[in-house]
């Protein structure tokens, strides 16, 4: 056995190491560790893995693999017809490399087939101009529905006069405060007329067309004396009382 494949094996056993070991730990197969101790290069598959697996196994048993390669070149350089190449041995090719190649394709597909169908059909929900056949236009007569049949004459209600009594006549409201104080709010026909405290003993006369409404503060103590005739109390004493007079109540 010559000087490589003896300092091989001598580092190799100097660790305690098997030939099992240092295949788990380099990935070189055993059948190749042990060609490479024994000098058996032609067992190799070419010069390239002959140097690849020299510098693997000389670095892993921590060896000068540079020295190694050299002393292989200077004593089997010139009995061998490989193309020198000082590289390790190819790695074999990743098997989800083809996968990958399969889903970048099937996504390309994809792409171009979505592309195709917005091109052909940039705007489906855009609703078509209807035909002009199938548009109905109204007759003269249905043009305009408010317009009112001709010879048809209308004539307004004629309101009867009112007699002089009814002219004449309004809506009087008396209010006499009897025992105690009254806050009053009067509106006369819509508007606010008057807004304030009557005292025990006071009296006011409201006068108006149509509507009087007043709200009494205290309702107990108040006397009111109407176009139908006298009220009194309006409610209880402190009681809030809303009351609404007119013509005929």
């Amino acid at each position: 056995m010559s000087q490589i494949g003896e300092e091989l094996e001598r580092a190799r056993l100097e660790r305690g190491l098997s030939l099992h070991d240092v295949e788990d730990a380099t990935k070189i197969r055993v059948k190749y560790l042990a060609a490479l101790e024994g000098e058996d290069f032609d067992s190799l598959p070419g010069r390239v893995y002959v140097i690849g697996f020299l510098r693997t196994y000389g670095k892993f048993l921590g060896l000068d693999d540079e020295m190694l390669v050299s002393q292989y070149k200077e004593k089997y350089g010139t009995k061998t017809t490989y193309v020198e190449e000082e590289t390790a041995p190819p790695k074999p090719r990743r098997k989800n490399s083809n996968k990958l190649l399969m889903v970048l394709l099937f996504c390309a597909v994809l792409l171009v087939a979505g592309a195709a169908v917005l091109f052909n059909n940039p705007n489906p929900d855009t609703p078509s101009a209807p035909n002009n056949s199938e548009i109905e236009t109204p007759s003269n007569d249905s043009a305009n529905p408010n317009k009112p049949a001709e010879n048809i004459e209308e004539e307004s209600p004629v309101t009867p006069p009112k007699n002089q009594e009814e002219q004449e006549q309004v809506v009087t409201v008396t209010v006499n405060v009897k025992e105690a104080s009254c806050w009053l709010d009067v509106r006369i026909d819509g508007k606010n007329n008057f807004r304030g405290t009557l005292i025990a003993g006071e009296s006011r006369t409201f006068t108006g067309d149509n509507l009087i409404k007043i709200r009494f503060g205290n309702a107990g103590t108040v006397e009111v004396v109407t176009n139908q005739g006298t009220e009194y109390p309006v409610g209880r004493p402190g009681q809030v009382v809303d009351k609404e007079y007119t013509i005929n109540n």
